[in-house]
């Protein structure tokens, strides 16, 4: 990469822009005052173009000043700044537009000059004419829509707690064809505790103390929210921790370690599966039972023998259902991926209406079905710890990651939300889509508007003779520009 022709970049952008803006207004105002010296009764148009130029100029100035004001936080300024320095294909071909504009309306008004009936009759109408047609559109109508926008998104964003790495990603979310939430500890609340400990029918230790202790002196080298719970209930049952040796965590589906000689195991279903751990059927029940009336269930195993069953509570947070529903309607999938029984993923999946669950994944798996939805062709995004699934964040189209205690360089993640309330995270991807909306309304509205009027002008203004007042020219191309930014920052706060 070409670091300082990439610097460069903005700068030669801006220039063409402006001076093309201000050539265009200087020349309209020049050939305005003659045509008033010629025609004193247009010094009142002359007049009032100049007062409406001078505030439109001005207020364009205010608006980037303004979208450039800097952030209290100097991590966040840094990224606002970062973001707004990435350019999308849509906003350099509107670059484009704007800075070949000034010469589409010289030659507008040029024609409009050679159609009117005054041709050749009277400089000073000529002039009018020539002025209005300049005056009735403005290139800030079209260059500040998507960067004003933009900007308002960035800054709404950080306001609410959304940190945006990667602008092209962001503005890519509203296109998005399914959005994955991993579930414990994002769509559920942590667990507090162990809910409910049950010894097999073939165990040897005789004691739920016991197991809940050596459960809980293996997953103290753990993260996992289930292994915090774990912990706690082993600390308020005043439980005696043995620190454990040669610990290893197969992750996605449970850890093990040598406890005081012992060969301990704490994971999935599916983990005993693939160490062909034998189950009874007592056990098989009872975690059926549990799983789908939504608890979530984690086997013990002392030395290759399944001692116990330990049962989660899992509650869904307050916002689950409306964060799908803020992804769902803006016609994106919404899916469940988790590690944890297809029962207890399937019942919370029902409670917020999510159709799609894919339940028991590992994080290779979860990986995996990214891959192969994006091989279809499908852009895929994820909202995800990313302690507990980096390497899905890093392979999803768009990835959101989620957490009080995120370090701004702790990861690659395109979204960084400071929080564990998944509204937020949702409200990223409306965000997007309210931006895409926003921009594409402002640009119809600056390029269809500009278009318009000067065709209009040329074909049925100058040519019937109607009067062309080069003051009212002047206030259409103000208010042109005022819709545009008003419109832009319409994209408020969210709340």
């Amino acid at each position: 990469m070409n670091t300082e022709t990439e610097n460069a970049t903005p700068k030669a952008k801006a220039l063409p822009k402006a001076l093309g803006q201000l050539g265009v207004s200087s020349l309209a105002l020049v050939c305005l005052l003659i045509a008033a010296v010629l025609e004193p009764d247009l010094w009142i148009q002359f007049g009032a173009a100049l007062v409406l130029v001078l505030l439109t100029a001005l207020f364009a100035a205010r608006v980037e000043k303004v979208s450039k004001k800097p952030w209290e936080s100097t991590e966040a300024q840094l990224l606002i700044e970062a973001a707004e320095k990435q350019t999308s294909r849509k906003e350099k071909i509107v670059a484009s537009v704007a800075k070949y504009w000034p010469v589409f309306v010289l030659v507008m008004a040029v024609l409009a000059v050679f159609l009117s009936p005054h041709t050749g009759e009277n400089i000073s109408d000529e002039l009018a004419v020539f002025a209005a047609v300049l005056l009735l559109t403005n290139v800030p109508a079209l260059a500040l829509t998507i960067p004003v926008a933009i900007s308002s998104a960035l800054r709404a964003g950080t306001a609410a707690g959304l940190l945006i790495r990667n602008r092209k990603a962001f503005e890519a979310a509203a296109k998005l064809d399914l959005v994955l939430f991993t579930k414990s500890g994002l769509l559920t609340e942590s667990p507090t505790g162990v809910n409910a400990v049950h010894l097999s029918a073939n165990s040897t230790l005789g004691d739920e103390n016991k197991l809940l202790a050596l459960a809980a002196s293996v997953e103290s080298m753990s993260k996992h929210v289930f292994a915090k719970a774990i912990a706690k209930s082993a600390s308020n049952s005043k439980l005696k921790i043995t620190k454990p040796k040669e610990f290893k965590e197969h992750l996605g589906h449970g850890v093990e370690a040598n406890v005081a000689g012992r060969q301990v195991m704490v994971g999935s279903v599916s983990l005993l599966i693939q160490r062909n751990i034998r189950m009874e059927v007592q056990e098989l029940v009872y975690a059926d039972e549990n799983t789908k009336n939504g608890y979530s269930i984690v086997c013990v195993v002392v030395d290759g023998v399944l001692e116990g069953l330990l049962r989660f509570s899992d509650v869904l947070k307050p916002s689950s259902a409306l964060a799908v529903y803020m992804v769902a309607k803006e016609r994106i999938r919404v899916g469940i991926a988790t590690g944890d029984s297809a029962g207890t993923a399937q019942q919370k999946a029902e409670q917020i209406a999510v159709s799609e669950v894919y339940a028991e994944l590992s994080p290779a798996r979860k990986v995996a079905f990214v891959e192969s939805a994006q091989a279809k062709g499908f852009t895929v995004g994820a909202i995800a710890d990313s302690l507990t699934d980096f390497d899905l964040l890093e392979q999803a189209d768009l990835s959101i990651a989620m957490g009080e205690d995120h370090e701004l360089d702790s990861t690659e993640a395109d979204v960084l939300v400071r929080s564990d309330d998944p509204l937020l995270a949702a409200q990223a991807v409306a965000l997007s889509a309210r931006l895409r909306k926003r921009t594409n309304l402002g640009l119809g509205f600056g390029l269809g508007y500009g278009v318009l009027s000067l065709a209009s002008f040329v074909a049925i203004v100058s040519p019937l003779q109607v009067v062309a007042s080069p003051a009212i020219a002047a206030l259409l191309g103000s208010l042109s520009v005022l819709f545009v930014t008003l419109n832009a920052y319409s994209l408020g706060k969210l709340k």
